[in-house]
């Protein structure tokens, strides 16, 4: 029942490498994720395992010589559990990215450099404007 089933050798190969990459970018990607601290980026390879089982379900249905049909099923319904997934995931890190930026610039524009030379060189016009002061306007 089990074997090389109707792929050739070749062919077997691209799929058991496919696995083992997909393997070793999950790996990548929560270590990633740990060094940048970046929560979401951890979050990824939670996403990445529906994918990963689906390529399983795909060598095994091969491995099977193609007679287990629940096992092709089960690669279509992980395949599309793992797109959803993917989509929800990218939502949520795009969010978080932009509620970074917008906290990020509300609490630089309050401590900018050039707002407080601004205030120290006379205003906008900068007729004050003393030497070895840096000037906003160029």
């Amino acid at each position: 029942m089990f074997g090389f089933g109707f792929l050739s050798l070749p062919t077997w190969v691209v799929h058991i490498a496919s696995l083992v990459e997909w393997a070793v970018a999950i790996v990548f990607v929560y270590r990633l994720g740990q060094r940048l601290h970046q929560v979401w980026i951890q979050r990824l390879p939670w996403v990445m395992i529906p994918y990963m089982l689906s390529g399983f379900c795909a060598i095994w249905y091969h491995l099977t010589y193609d007679t287990q049909t629940w096992l092709s099923d089960a690669q279509s319904y992980l395949t599309f559990i793992g797109s959803t997934s993917f989509g929800v995931w990218a939502f949520f890190f795009l969010r978080s990215l932009q509620t970074f930026r917008i906290s990020s610039l509300s609490t630089r524009s309050a401590s900018s450099p050039l707002s407080s030379l601004s205030t120290r060189s006379g205003g906008a016009g900068n007729a004050g404007n003393q030497e070895g002061e840096v000037s906003e306007h160029v």
